[in-house]
């Protein structure tokens, strides 16, 4: 915001001072749909990168031997929770979107990402 990037990927709480303030302008954002709150800015699948999804996401994970049932339970509460009109208002404001589920969509978004990742990372040649 000081002038000296050229291009950054923000997420929407960091970018929101230099867009309201006009010194950020936004290209394209993440995920597989627009958020409500930046519907005129389209998606990067829209700006003709279909593959390229690098949408963050936040799991609650438990050791593997929990029981099914105590899962099961968590599942539910933590389901419960992100549906509440409340937690849904002050998430939208951050640009997050509230989806849980079950605990199979999650396995099934990491199994994914880490198919995904390894490859583009060796393809660019990044380095940490």
């Amino acid at each position: 915001m000081g002038g000296e990037v050229q291009l950054a990927l923000l997420d929407f709480s960091s970018a929101q001072a230099g867009l309201k303030g006009g010194t950020l302008v936004p290209l394209a954002q993440t995920g597989s749909r627009r958020l409500s709150s930046m519907a005129e800015v389209p998606t990067l699948a829209e700006s003709g990168f279909p593959r390229f999804d690098p949408s963050f996401w936040i799991g609650l994970a438990v050791p593997r031997p929990t029981p099914a049932p105590v899962i099961a339970r968590l599942n539910k509460a933590l389901d419960m929770a992100l549906a509440d009109t409340q937690m849904k208002a002050r998430a939208q404001v951050n640009g997050w979107e509230l989806i849980g589920g079950a605990p199979t969509a999650l396995e099934a978004t990491i199994r994914q990402d880490m198919a995904d990742f390894p490859p583009l990372v060796r393809r660019l040649d990044l380095k940490a």
